[in-house]
């Protein structure tokens, strides 16, 4: 999780084509809310 949210910080910052920064963006906040999700299911 910890690594993923690196490497997209890194992605950003070797500024790749804005489509691409959005969609790592994206996809680690769909990952965060399944995350958040399942916990929530857990209690």
């Amino acid at each position: 999780m910890i690594v993923l949210f690196a490497l997209i910080i890194c992605s950003s910052l070797s500024s790749p084509p804005p489509h691409a920064r959005d969609f790592s963006f994206i996809f680690y906040l769909n990952l965060t809310s399944h995350q958040f999700y399942r916990i929530l299911a857990a209690t």
